[in-house]
């Protein structure tokens, strides 16, 4: 029997539609709740992806989009799986927008993770998608501040905010507006062969997570030496404190450029071992001397970012913390004087800020 909601069982329809909008996203980034807004729905949000489970669509209550729902996502391998079944529909219609639906999280490396398992295989079409980040409850200016501009560095500008109590109508004008700005893909979408490629390339992937532990690592290190520092702090006078303080501030720096170094010894090890990554399609041009494939000049970027906000976000609520009590933290006082106070809170010796 012919399901009205399924999408390969109305595949005449969605192939007419100039507007079809695809949301995909992982399991429980809110992406069933999403489309049951938009469509003014009450369909059963799914608990993983199963291979019996049908892409739905469904009108939009404005705008005149057509929105197809794509079942929910776990893994990488769930990821091309999926795709593969779902492979039918992605080369069959036209497709105007594809939007990532991720949950927010104040932890940004879950965002980003979730991003890059579905940039790797849609990155050609890179001008036909949008990012709608659920969930926001909690978000602040300043996060999303944060979020766009680490999303205006992978190029990607269309970002949609919204929350729990997010009226239907705003985030159908919102999602609108992103269709208004594209064209619909020509030739549909065909990534049997990116699918593969990315699976297949174990190595590739390793050293993309790779590079996530070893931020993941150093933000490891930092917390361990701020919990050594807070032992040593109650132990010191005014004076010594704030030269602990700066010492702190000084290793938090010099984690940061040896993270960055590391990033690309991993890149380095990365490319020797595989020819492949220099193959012209996907290079992003540093320099004249050496070139960056865009993935992982991006996860670099990223992942150096992560730390420092991580880092820098511990530093701000210590800072916060011991200026209440009359702790010096600022190398430079009111005076202008520099307080040239800063000691190794290892071996002792002062040196200059």
């Amino acid at each position: 029997m012919k399901n009205p909601n399924s999408v390969l069982d109305n595949l005449d329809i969605i192939k007419a539609s100039k507007r079809n909008v695809i949301l995909i996203g992982s399991v429980g980034s809110g992406r069933t709740t999403l489309f049951n807004k938009i469509c003014g729905k009450n369909f059963k949000i799914d608990s993983g992806f199963s291979g019996s489970h049908d892409a739905l669509f469904s009108r939009s209550l404005t705008g005149n989009n057509l929105i197809i729902h794509f079942p929910g996502l776990n893994t990488i391998v769930d990821f091309a799986k999926h795709l593969k079944e779902q492979q039918t529909i992605l080369s069959a219609i036209p497709v105007r927008l594809i939007c990532f639906v991720i949950k927010y999280s104040n932890r940004y490396d879950e965002i980003i993770r979730s991003f890059n398992q579905m940039f790797l295989i849609f990155r050609n079409y890179r001008k036909n998608i949008a990012v709608i980040i659920t969930n926001t409850e909690e978000m602040t200016i300043k996060n999303q501040s944060e979020i766009q501009l680490i999303f205006k560095k992978l190029e990607i500008k269309n970002l949609i905010f919204t929350k729990l109590t997010t009226l239907p109508i705003d985030i159908n004008d919102k999602i609108t507006a992103e269709v208004e700005k594209t064209t619909n893909i020509e030739d549909s979408i065909n990534i049997t062969e990116e699918i593969y490629n990315q699976i297949k390339d174990n190595n590739k992937l390793d050293i993309k997570f790779n590079i996530i532990d070893k931020r993941a690592e150093y933000l490891e290190k930092f917390r361990k030496e701020q919990k050594k520092f807070l032992e040593e702090f109650e132990k010191k006078n005014k004076e010594s404190k704030s030269a602990l303080y700066f010492s702190l501030k000084e290793y938090q720096k010099n984690l940061a450029n040896q993270l960055n170094e590391d990033l690309l010894t991993l890149f380095d090890y990365a490319k020797k071992e595989d020819n492949e990554f220099n193959d012209g399609d996907n290079i992003i041009n540093n320099n004249e001397d050496g070139n960056l494939p865009e993935d992982f000049a991006n996860e670099i970027y990223l992942q150096a970012i992560l730390f420092a906000r991580e880092s820098s976000e511990d530093l701000k609520n210590l800072k916060q913390k011991i200026e209440k009590d009359g702790i010096v933290t600022e190398s430079f006082g009111a005076n202008g004087q520099n307080n040239n106070i800063k000691k190794c809170p290892h071996c002792g010796k002062n040196f200059n800020v």
